[in-house]
């Protein structure tokens, strides 16, 4: 986020506020992480526009906001920001001003009368198995591999699967515990022999010792 550098220590101190109430709100990670990116963005705007206290932000402000992001290339592949993403933008404001109205920081919530349409959701691309077969061969490595099984075999979302620590999997028993899935939902999915197998041997060759789930044993991430 360097380029939506903040000075204001006003915002600065509602960037940390609003953190702080997602984590006692009982948010993800993942939400902590990417909501306070997307106020800072939108608070970094308002001091170019040299709107410095949030008693200042109106209506217009957040509508002109959300036509910039209509507007906005992603910041590392290019091509415009997808409608799921502009939503979590327009999520991150909304929560945000929810938090100073609760809190009696302001007195008149801007968001509160603002209405934007639902983005359209981009239909799934469905493989089909002779395709899923395709990404196995082209995958050249047993890591590649290991981490098709893992999305494809599992069901593992991709930030579930990069948090994948070594103490998370059970080989005896060929079990992998989610520890903390969407909605902060915990489940165990077991695994078929050949992907269990796989794991095992990048364990292995990575140097990790399997342990047989010891609370005490250091966590190690896969990937």
């Amino acid at each position: 986020m360097e380029k939506y550098i903040i000075h204001q220590p006003n915002y600065h101190r509602l960037l940390k506020e609003y953190k702080g109430d997602l984590e006692a709100l009982g948010y993800g990670r993942s939400s902590i992480k990417i909501y306070p990116r997307c106020l800072q963005e939108f608070l970094s705007r308002l001091e170019q526009q040299q709107i410095n206290s949030i008693r200042k932000i109106q209506q217009d402000n957040i509508t002109a906001h959300h036509a910039y992001l209509q507007q906005r290339p992603t910041l590392y592949r290019g091509g415009a920001l997808s409608g799921g993403t502009i939503g979590q933008h327009l999520f991150a404001i909304r929560t945000c001003f929810a938090f100073l109205e609760r809190t009696g920081q302001i007195k008149e919530n801007p968001m509160s009368a603002l209405v934007f349409a639902a983005p359209v959701k981009t239909e799934r691309i469905i493989l089909s198995p002779a395709e899923i077969g395709g990404l196995y061969e082209a995958a050249g490595i047993l890591r590649d591999k290991a981490a098709l099984n893992l999305l494809y075999g599992c069901g593992l979302r991709r930030s579930e699967a990069v948090a994948l620590n070594i103490n998370d999997i059970h080989f005896k028993a060929q079990l992998l515990y989610v520890r903390e899935g969407k909605g902060k939902k915990r489940r165990v999915i077991t695994l078929a022999e050949k992907v269990a197998d796989g794991l095992k041997t990048i364990c292995y060759m990575n140097g990790m010792v399997i342990l047989t789930q010891r609370q005490s044993s250091p966590k190690k991430r896969l990937s």
